[in-house]
């Protein structure tokens, strides 16, 4: 009852966001400090480390607004939810989808699959892209039935998009015209991806709200 009673009052989230903000902040003192780089260089804008026009990488911060923003949502409906005292099926797919948004966000934000996995750990970026597809088939393969319940042909839109996106990074040379289609796949499946969860969390909670709700 207790439990139920953080959760309600969102206590859980005040002091998880806290100690993990905290860690993050110590941990960078830390690094700081031992690989003798300046706190700067984690703290401030990028556009103001490197002396660069704010508007430099314009459309990538769109898309990782959109990350965010997908992720943001998933997880309040899926909190809101959670006040009704239910926790079915349903309303997992909006924490797993949350989840599974925030890795794509995080990975778009500091170029995991790009540089920091392929460059920095020495992973080729095909295995990267292998182990991504397996982690979403794995959330298809969890959640179909449930998806399947809701407007999917906006997701269907938005895997199209985004793979379109892949494909055009790992088959077209790198410029010109690729960058273009690359990004623009991208950022246009973002959205879709976006519309399709706001769409799917309001679908979620008027089924959740209601007392004869199936599972």
């Amino acid at each position: 009852m207790r439990e139920e009673s953080n959760f309600v009052d969102g206590k859980w989230i005040v002091i998880t966001g806290y100690a993990a903000l905290l860690t993050l902040i110590g941990g960078i003192v830390f690094v700081s400090f031992y690989f003798d780089q300046p706190v700067k260089r984690f703290t401030s804008d990028p556009a103001d480390i490197s002396d660069t026009h704010p508007f430099n990488g314009f459309l990538s911060n769109v898309g990782v607004v959109l990350w965010f923003s997908t992720c943001a949502i998933s997880f309040f409906a899926y909190y809101f939810g959670r006040l009704t005292g239910k926790n079915n099926d349903l309303l997992k797919l909006l924490l797993y989808s949350g989840m599974l948004t925030l890795l794509l966000g995080v990975d778009d934000l500091f170029m995991l699959h790009e540089y920091i996995l392929p460059e920095t750990l020495h992973i080729p970026q095909l295995i990267v892209y292998a182990i991504y597809g397996l982690i979403v088939s794995a959330y298809f393969l969890l959640f179909y039935k449930q998806i399947l319940v809701t407007k999917y042909n906006m997701l269907l839109l938005a895997l199209f998009l985004l793979g379109s996106s892949v494909a055009c990074d790992v088959l077209l040379p790198s410029r010109g015209l690729q960058y273009i289609l690359e990004d623009g796949f991208k950022v246009l499946g973002i959205f879709t991806w976006l519309i399709y969860f706001i769409q799917t969390s309001v679908f979620i909670l008027s089924r959740v709200s209601k007392p004869d709700n199936i599972n």
